[in-house]
């Protein structure tokens, strides 16, 4: 059962998230520290034989939305993560969250 705010939270953001974000680097390095991405997974997004970046992206992310619920949340804090350096991804990625009660309760 994969998490059901990939498809919410990430949806609406998709393009901008596969034109944003750079797969090559921290990020990858911490979603396998974080159990996101399994060692085949990740060198199968690594070994995607294309020109751009947007093409491994779209691997990832496919991958991604098949992870259990709590891994979106999980994803978020790697993109928050100091070192990946995607923090207002995150951000906005979270401000999508319907569900969750910081959402709801800001006036």
């Amino acid at each position: 059962m994969s998490d059901p705010k990939w498809e919410s939270c990430m949806q609406p953001m998709y393009v901008e998230l596969t034109q944003e974000l750079q797969v090559s680097g921290p990020l990858l390095d911490h979603l396998l520290q974080d159990k996101l991405l399994t060692f085949e997974e990740h060198s199968k997004v690594t070994k995607v034989q294309s020109n751009t970046e947007e093409e491994r992206v779209r691997c990832m992310l496919a991958i991604l939305v098949k992870k259990p619920p709590g891994s979106f949340e999980k994803f978020c804090s790697v993109l928050a993560n100091e070192r990946v350096g995607y923090k207002h991804l995150a951000d906005r990625l979270r401000s999508k969250d319907k569900g969750s009660p910081k959402g709801k309760n800001q006036h």
